[in-house]
């Protein structure tokens, strides 16, 4: 399996029409989106090991956890903003040539910024489910989150 092919079909649901094609082809084309990706994936097991084995014991495990999840939802939101729009030229080029009067084109900048949005809630569907997992390896915060 290719990693691209994790977020391509998300993208393609959350953004169907035709005329937003361009700047989805244009994220996948990024020089980072496989980083991304990777980034997707690792940043919620990293946190949650971390979560799970250095802050085992703690108090508040509830409130630490969504803390946790918060945590990972901003470094990949920012990741995701960085990674495809200050480091790829594809989208640069589109928000410097965007013109209001494109029909049916969104603006990129608010573009990325929802697909910076769709990759943070990603996360934190990741944590949940990554949290599945890794609580059962933990001592004392085995009954968290839920």
């Amino acid at each position: 399996m290719d990693i691209k092919n994790i977020l391509h079909p998300i993208l393609e649901t959350i953004f169907p029409n035709d005329t937003q094609q361009l700047l989805i082809e244009c994220i996948l084309n990024s020089p980072y989106y496989n980083i991304l990706t990777w980034i997707l994936l690792i940043t919620p097991i990293v946190l949650l090991i971390i979560f799970y084995r250095v802050w085992d014991p703690l108090t508040k495990q509830t409130l630490k956890w969504l803390i946790t999840g918060i945590i990972t939802a901003v470094i990949l939101f920012i990741s995701t903003r960085y990674f495809l729009i200050d480091e790829s030229p594809c989208m640069l080029n589109l928000i410097d040539n965007y013109n209001e009067q494109t029909p049916g084109l969104l603006d990129p900048n608010s573009f990325m910024y929802y697909v910076s949005g769709l990759i943070a809630i990603l996360s934190m569907i990741l944590t949940f489910v990554y949290s599945l997992i890794i609580k059962r390896f933990s001592i004392n915060n085995s009954h968290n989150p839920f």
